[in-house]
């Protein structure tokens, strides 16, 4: 969402970039994970325009299939931990 917005000012490689500096940052856990983060939301910054036309579905679809992903690992992370 901010993407664009950032766009009107700096433009298109400008708002990629702040766009997804405050994702690093409202992802912050660590300086990796920030570091990650960000680099994701390039990638899903791409996703955007995967078409020739801006979608914020697509951003989100494959934003929301990590979180699941993630959630399960962590659940059977847990889960093992239990069993020990």
């Amino acid at each position: 969402m901010l993407q664009p917005w950032f766009e009107a000012d700096w433009g298109w490689l400008g708002g990629l970039v702040f766009s997804n500096l405050v994702f690093a940052l409202v992802h912050w856990i660590s300086p990796l994970y920030a570091l990650l983060a960000g680099l994701t939301g390039i990638y899903l910054g791409f996703a955007l325009d995967v078409g020739g036309e801006r979608n914020l579905l697509v951003p989100i679809l494959i934003h929301s299939l990590y979180d699941i992903v993630a959630f399960l690992a962590v659940a059977a992370s847990y889960r093992a931990g239990l069993s020990r």
